[in-house]
């Protein structure tokens, strides 16, 4: 799920932030949460799937 995100991230010519990273990992170890952060830094990203 991790690779798949970077790798259509990287197609946009776009580089993950750190928490959108940290979010897929939790997301694939089956965690959840909240993503906090302001408008406009990519949450739709760090929980698009």
């Amino acid at each position: 799920m991790i690779e798949r995100y970077q790798s259509w991230m990287g197609e946009q010519g776009w580089t993950p932030f750190d928490f959108q990273r940290e979010t897929w990992a939790a997301m694939a170890a089956g965690a959840s949460g909240l993503v906090h952060a302001p408008t406009g830094t990519g949450k739709t990203q760090a929980v698009w799937g």
